[in-house]
């Protein structure tokens, strides 16, 4: 029989359970934030959103500290750039996290529910 799935490490295998950090490196750099009592938005995550922005060679990049953070600032964004008005229907599903109908409304915007 065959090696089984989930303990397949070979080069065509995407582990997605698995960590894939190092941990003592990753402990290091929580030490470091608690130890000089910055644990939010901070030199750390500047330092990090360079680094991405070298490694994947895009002029810029901001780490949000949830999902819905993003959600708020495309909504946001999106309402600017195309001069949507309050009220304005957004068409999406109702299977779905909350935080997504929420960041709709929170902009002013009325989620139009549709099965997707």
């Amino acid at each position: 029989m065959g090696q089984s799935v989930e303990n397949d490490t070979s080069p065509r295998s995407i582990q997605v359970l698995k960590p894939t950090y190092r941990v003592e490196e990753c402990l290091a750099e929580i030490r470091t934030c608690l130890e000089c009592g910055w644990t939010g938005m901070g030199f750390k995550t500047v330092e990090f959103e360079k680094q991405w922005c070298e490694y994947t060679s895009l002029p810029y990049s901001h780490f949000l500290s949830s999902a819905t953070a993003g959600l708020e600032i495309a909504l946001n964004v999106l309402k600017t750039v195309y001069t949507w008005s309050d009220g304005d229907e957004v068409i999406t599903t109702p299977l779905t996290f909350v935080s997504s109908n929420h960041s709709i409304l929170h902009q002013g915007l009325k989620p139009v529910f549709a099965d997707v």
